[in-house]
């Protein structure tokens, strides 16, 4: 959690500088002689997301359940909501995508904003989500990686591109441990993929959102080769998950000092 807490400010300093020293707004491609300072903002991110995956691993790892939805989480998840109907509106689907893709991703995100208002709601009364509910965010990941991923050029090698494509691998990661949870499977190491999938996942749709979108307010010159609809949703999901990891940390931080 301390590596997060370092880590996450680094990977948004250094994708600020990508974004502002070394990318072309007009295009998306790093400009001629600054390829180097990408590849570096890239790395550093990399590696940043590698030591908390391995710091998790030598992590907490007894059965737990999920940590009780309380305001905190509800919140989080109200953020998920929100990012999600702006992508729902407001995302720029690729010219070349199908119909039938479009659809079903639309239907997919609906599923998702149904779920997390569902989510929410627990929060404030009783009602309480069927565990295999708990599957949804994972098959809106899934959908997500695969549609983002096959639309993108292959001429293009762009950083969007490649911070996307990372940030919905490990969100399908993330929430394919996250639905073990809720449905009992794999309990016993369970926590730790948990914790490795969720910090990288956090860090990475953190640092790939909230510098585009800062710099599409702040900048006379709008960087518009990234939708900004999808990067509303990215930012959700990174809120989420870390509010997720710290609930269930101060779950488990509470349980021992009783003991």
């Amino acid at each position: 959690m301390l590596c997060f807490i370092a880590g996450l400010p680094v990977c948004i300093v250094a994708r600020v500088i990508q974004i502002v020293y070394a990318t072309e707004y007009a295009t998306g491609f790093s400009v001629r002689g600054c390829e180097w300072l990408s590849y570096l903002s890239i790395g550093i991110i990399a590696l940043v997301c590698v030591l908390m995956a391995v710091f998790s691993f030598k992590a907490y790892k007894n059965p737990e359940k999920p940590p009780k939805v309380k305001w905190g989480l509800s919140v989080a998840a109200c953020v998920v909501v929100a990012g999600l109907l702006r992508e729902l509106i407001f995302e720029n689907m690729p010219q070349t995508m199908p119909a039938w893709q479009v659809l079903l991703l639309k239907f997919v995100t609906v599923i998702c904003v149904v779920y997390f208002v569902a989510f929410a709601v627990q929060g404030i009364t009783e009602f309480k989500l069927p565990a295999i509910s708990h599957v949804i965010p994972c098959v809106y990941a899934i959908i997500k990686t695969i549609f983002t991923f096959i639309n993108i050029s292959s001429l293009a090698v762009i950083s969007d591109n490649v911070f996307l494509v990372a940030g919905y691998c490990l969100l399908m990661l993330f929430f394919i441990n996250y639905g073990k949870l809720y449905n009992g499977i794999d309990v016993e190491k369970g926590f730790r993929k948990l914790l490795a999938t969720g910090l990288a996942a956090s860090t990475v749709c953190i640092t790939q959102s909230f510098p585009v979108i800062f710099v599409n307010v702040f900048s006379k010159t709008p960087y518009l080769h990234s939708d900004v609809g999808s990067m509303w949703a990215l930012a959700g999901m990174g809120i989420f998950i870390i509010t997720f990891i710290f609930k269930y940390f101060e779950k488990i931080l509470n349980k021992e000092e009783h003991i």
